[in-house]
């Protein structure tokens, strides 16, 4: 398996287990049924995992183009920071969110989102210089 493969395959996974980890969250804060019974959590889990994958890949393309152009390693926070951006741009986009609630909420939800699905993809990614396509 080549190098930017494993790159993206990392990002999808940090992708999904940021997704996972925010639909969770927001199904247990959010009323009228916040409590991790709620017996729609389970379906929004599943609803959310190839979001996050292909969210995480996306991100995980992105950083390793960057990458690319400026023949840098990439740290930590740069990572996170474009997986925060590309995950807050991406939770616009996600199907099913023309749900109507307060600018507040929406917005929390898209930074909650891009945060954790952010943090996650940008941890899994790891360091460029060692996954370097020859």
């Amino acid at each position: 398996m080549s190098k930017l493969v494993k790159l993206i395959v990392r990002g999808a996974l940090g992708g999904a287990l940021g997704g996972v980890c925010w639909i969770v969250l927001v199904g247990v804060t959010v009323p009228p049924r916040s409590s991790i019974s709620n017996p729609y959590l389970f379906v929004a889990i599943l609803y959310i995992i190839p979001y996050g994958l292909a969210t995480g890949s996306v991100i995980g393309l992105a950083v390793w183009t960057l990458h690319l152009l400026i023949r840098s390693n990439i740290g930590v926070a740069l990572r996170v920071l474009i997986g925060f951006i590309l995950g807050t741009i991406a939770h616009r986009l996600l199907p099913g969110g023309t749900y109507s609630v307060s600018l507040q909420r929406e917005v929390l939800f898209a930074v909650s989102f891009g945060l954790l699905v952010g943090v996650f993809t940008g941890l899994f990614i790891g360091n460029q210089i060692r996954t370097e396509v020859r």
